[in-house]
């Protein structure tokens, strides 16, 4: 189903924690076989990221963070269920489970002084390894997987507006169904406006409609299911939440400065599993509500959710001022990127395939 444009009859609130929390989380098991050390001891490049040091073993036990310079430190044959991994000042990431990556997401407000996008991965063999921007660290056959698989397939020749480029980067794994996600509109800035523009926004990347004079073929959709009080799996650091519950949910958070957006997606090389998406409380939104034209300093949130939905979809960031919805940044009263570019055309269209 494609994202309505009315509010459902009945919505999920009052909805408490149910299985589905432990059915992700119980994943976590020891890895079969005998212990592996993991010392580096020496550094190498991988991905065009600088592999780090380690030294000593993280034990079975560790709880809180440890700094992500140490991520090669960690035993294959832990659980490590209580661990985050520190990426930047009080932003942290859990570790995941075998065999799944979680990769964080964000636009700024143009600007901005840029947050990192972070990844990490765990292979079947229990290895980890983290990117923080640019930087890689810890084993480097889990690292391989870190690198952003970019390419610029065949498209319809670009119409005036469309952007100036057909590349995209992939991010994560697609869905194999619709994307369903709950709205928690705990501090939206006009509920039922901000409802309608980040249902807009949704469906701005998940469907065949471009801003290019043609459509794409594909089957993308996003399916809004209700409201929700469960909590965004989002941090005000700007990290993902170390509780995952298999519900992909949106809202509002107070995000690190200059981060207008941040979505944390959980996946397998198979498949997405799981994406939260939150949009900051420190900047204001323009949220097309007829009450007056977008002010010096407003964001249109129609804009900012097309693009977080981008990354829930499995997708990365354009070049900057590329004229595309991923594209990193969005300017004030910006409202050029709403539909798909070329490159956002030929990502969905790719990753998305219809038939």
């Amino acid at each position: 189903m494609t994202t309505s444009a009315t509010e459902p009859r009945s919505d999920v609130d009052g909805d408490r924690r149910t299985a589905s929390s432990a059915q992700v989380r119980s994943g976590r098991r020891l890895v079969a076989g005998a212990a592996t050390l993991l010392l580096l001891v020496t550094a190498g490049v991988v991905g065009g990221g600088q592999v780090a040091q380690a030294a000593g073993t993280v034990a079975c036990s560790a709880t809180g963070a440890i700094d992500a310079s140490r991520t090669a430190a960690l035993r294959s044959d832990c659980a490590y269920d209580d661990l985050a991994v520190t990426v930047g000042t009080g932003r942290t990431v859990p570790v995941p489970d075998p065999g799944t990556t979680l990769a964080i997401g964000v636009v700024m407000a143009a600007g901005a002084d840029e947050l990192p996008e972070v990844s990490i991965t765990r292979d079947d063999a229990g290895r980890v390894a983290v990117a923080v921007g640019e930087k890689i660290y810890g084993d480097p056959t889990a690292a391989q997987s870190l690198t952003a698989d970019t390419s610029a397939p065949a498209a319809p020749q670009a119409a005036p507006g469309c952007g100036s480029t057909t590349a995209y980067s992939k991010s994560s794994s697609t869905w194999p169904g619709a994307l369903s996600w709950y709205l928690n509109g705990t501090s939206q800035p006009h509920p039922t406006a901000a409802s309608t523009s980040v249902r807009w926004g949704a469906y701005s990347m998940a469907s065949k409609y471009t801003r290019c004079g043609y459509q794409i073929k594909t089957r993308a959709t996003s399916n809004y299911v209700g409201t929700t009080r469960y909590a965004v799996g989002v941090t005000t650091s700007g990290g993902c939440s170390t509780n995952s519950d298999g519900r992909n949910t949106v809202g509002y958070k107070a995000l690190p400065a200059g981060v207008l957006g941040l979505t944390c997606v959980l996946y397998t090389p198979a498949r997405a599993i799981e994406a939260d998406i939150a949009f900051t409380t420190k900047e204001s939104f323009y949220v097309w509500s007829g009450t007056g034209a977008c002010k010096p300093g407003q964001y249109d949130l129609r804009t900012t959710a097309a693009h977080e939905f981008g990354h829930a979809l499995g997708l990365g960031h354009t070049g900057a001022n590329s004229g595309q919805i991923m594209q990193p940044s969005i300017g004030s009263c910006d409202f050029s990127t709403r539909l798909k570019g070329s490159g956002d055309a030929a990502a969905m269209a790719k990753l998305y395939p219809l038939g």
